[in-house]
């Protein structure tokens, strides 16, 4: 029997079979992280985390957003890379301790893409009409959501390096790292927009043409042009 400790509780793990206990693990971090977004839900929970977190005022629209996703990651599976410590650690140890900032990391990380809208840098915002901007936030949008898939990420790396991506742990790792980038990365549309007027683009092949970019920067690290 084995035991783990996490902020909500010490959990019993059976490990007469040991191909068990992995899923064993999942429901109980599953579970815990259940807890914990619970605690977010509550009156102003988010809003006062915000602030707090991210030194940012949310307005109702912006909660309310903040709030579906949490509700989302609530029902998500445990990614395997994530979490890939506190598997090992409970292999490995008869007891351990998970520390509640592992299951916060993930929280910030979701919460990101919604306040990352927040944050923008315009140049000044007068110069650009409201609807430009509204279209390239939105193909955006779409954009990462499209990238952050398992056949998203296997039709970008078919396209730009005419390779196969049939490892699904390299798949989810490189998931991972779009998900980090995109979620901690501040836009500039200001910038965006420039790249567009001064390309003579349309603003969804523009805004497309720089996502590509931004993409092939990170996996080039991975794969090579042939």
């Amino acid at each position: 029997m084995r035991t783990v400790k996490i902020f909500n509780g010490i959990h019993k793990i059976e490990d007469k079979d040991m191909s068990l206990v992995p899923l064993q693990v999942r429901e109980i971090l599953q579970h815990s992280r259940k807890n914990l977004i619970d605690r977010l839900l509550t009156d102003t929970g988010i809003e006062d985390y915000i602030y707090h977190r991210f030194h940012i005022k949310a307005n109702a629209q912006k909660v309310l957003q903040v709030r579906s996703k949490l509700i989302e990651l609530q029902h998500a599976g445990i990614m395997l890379e994530r979490y890939r410590s506190v598997f090992q650690q409970i292999l490995e140890h008869e007891n351990s301790n998970v520390d509640a900032a592992i299951f916060y990391a993930e929280i910030d990380t979701c919460m990101q893409l919604c306040l990352n809208e927040m944050s923008l840098e315009f140049d000044p915002l007068e110069t650009y009409r409201i609807d430009h901007i509204n279209t390239v936030q939105n193909m955006r949008q779409r954009l990462i959501h499209l990238i952050l898939t398992e056949n998203g990420i296997k039709n970008f790396v078919k396209g730009e390096y005419y390779q196969e991506l049939n490892d699904l742990a390299k798949t989810n790792y490189l998931i991972t790292e779009l998900r980090d980038y995109f979620f901690t990365k501040r836009t500039d549309y200001a910038q965006v927009l420039r790249y567009i007027e001064t390309n003579r683009l349309d603003l969804v092949e523009g805004c497309k043409q720089l996502f590509k970019q931004e993409v092939a920067e990170i996996l080039d690290q991975h794969f090579e042009r042939r």
